[in-house]
């Protein structure tokens, strides 16, 4: 016969909040006082990313010269933009 396992409380409620918890209280708050909110906050997409989406990404995905971040220096990006 199984013993059954000790009760152990969830310490889940320890966790400190982060910022998408920052982001849902502000979006509720829109809501709330009658602003239009498109929740993007929080969560897993439920469908798939559109077609065109995923066109461009493989299209900017596939090209034989690498990305550049916006953030890199003017010189950095011209040195890699000769590569």
């Amino acid at each position: 016969m199984m013993s059954a396992m000790p009760f152990t409380p969830s310490r889940r409620g320890l966790v400190p909040p982060f910022i998408a918890m920052d982001v849902l209280r502000e979006a509720l708050a829109r809501e709330a006082a009658g602003h239009s909110v498109i929740h993007l906050e929080v969560g897993q997409p439920g469908t798939p990313a559109p077609q065109a989406v995923l066109d461009a990404a493989r299209e900017a995905l596939g090209g034989d010269r690498p990305a550049i971040p916006r953030t890199a220096t003017s010189s950095r990006r011209s040195a890699s933009s000769r590569c």
